[in-house]
Protein backbone atom coordinates (compact mmCIF):
# COMPACT_ATOMS: atom_id res chain seq x y z
CA UNK A 1 0.00 0.00 0.00
CA UNK A 2 2.44 2.49 1.02
CA UNK A 3 4.90 1.20 -2.14
CA UNK A 4 2.20 2.10 -4.22
CA UNK A 5 1.36 5.31 -3.21
CA UNK A 6 5.00 6.43 -3.27
CA UNK A 7 4.88 5.42 -6.92
CA UNK A 8 2.04 6.98 -7.96
CA UNK A 9 3.34 10.19 -6.67
CA UNK A 10 6.75 9.71 -8.50
CA UNK A 11 4.44 9.05 -11.88
CA UNK A 12 2.76 12.22 -10.83
CA UNK A 13 5.25 14.38 -10.61
CA UNK A 14 7.67 13.04 -13.47
CA UNK A 15 4.80 13.11 -15.81
CA UNK A 16 4.04 16.68 -15.13
CA UNK A 17 4.21 18.96 -18.19
CA UNK A 18 5.49 22.30 -17.84
CA UNK A 19 4.49 24.20 -20.91
CA UNK A 20 7.83 26.96 -21.64
CA UNK A 21 7.25 29.97 -23.64
CA UNK A 22 9.43 29.88 -26.30
CA UNK A 23 9.56 30.71 -30.26
CA UNK A 24 8.98 26.89 -31.55
CA UNK A 25 5.68 26.39 -33.00
CA UNK A 26 3.59 23.86 -31.49
CA UNK A 27 1.37 21.87 -33.89
CA UNK A 28 -0.93 18.57 -32.56
CA UNK A 29 -0.41 15.50 -33.52
CA UNK A 30 -4.20 15.01 -34.22
CA UNK A 31 -3.74 18.05 -36.70
CA UNK A 32 -1.08 16.48 -38.82
CA UNK A 33 -2.06 12.70 -38.96
CA UNK A 34 -3.55 13.47 -42.15
CA UNK A 35 -0.87 14.52 -44.09
CA UNK A 36 1.18 11.35 -42.39
CA UNK A 37 2.26 8.77 -44.21
CA UNK A 38 3.18 4.98 -43.70
CA UNK A 39 6.39 4.74 -41.84
CA UNK A 40 6.57 8.48 -41.56
CA UNK A 41 8.40 9.26 -38.19
CA UNK A 42 7.40 12.32 -35.71
CA UNK A 43 9.99 13.72 -33.43
CA UNK A 44 8.72 14.57 -30.31
CA UNK A 45 9.53 17.27 -27.82
CA UNK A 46 8.19 16.62 -24.79
CA UNK A 47 7.46 18.95 -21.75
CA UNK A 48 7.24 16.47 -19.01
CA UNK A 49 10.37 15.85 -16.40
CA UNK A 50 10.97 12.54 -18.05
CA UNK A 51 10.56 14.16 -21.78
CA UNK A 52 13.72 16.21 -20.29
CA UNK A 53 15.34 13.62 -18.44
CA UNK A 54 15.28 11.38 -21.48
CA UNK A 55 16.54 14.62 -23.82
CA UNK A 56 19.25 15.19 -21.29
CA UNK A 57 20.43 11.67 -21.42
CA UNK A 58 20.40 11.19 -25.36
CA UNK A 59 21.69 14.83 -25.87
CA UNK A 60 18.96 15.36 -28.00
CA UNK A 61 16.11 18.23 -29.02
CA UNK A 62 13.80 14.88 -29.03
CA UNK A 63 12.22 13.21 -26.08
CA UNK A 64 10.31 10.49 -28.42
CA UNK A 65 9.60 9.21 -32.00
CA UNK A 66 6.65 7.38 -33.28
CA UNK A 67 6.62 6.05 -36.78
CA UNK A 68 3.25 5.27 -38.17
CA UNK A 69 2.32 2.44 -40.00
Amino acid sequence: MLLQLIGTQLAKYLTKEHIYKDHYFRISIDDIKSALEPVDVVSIEGQSRVSKAIQFITNSYWSRLNVYW
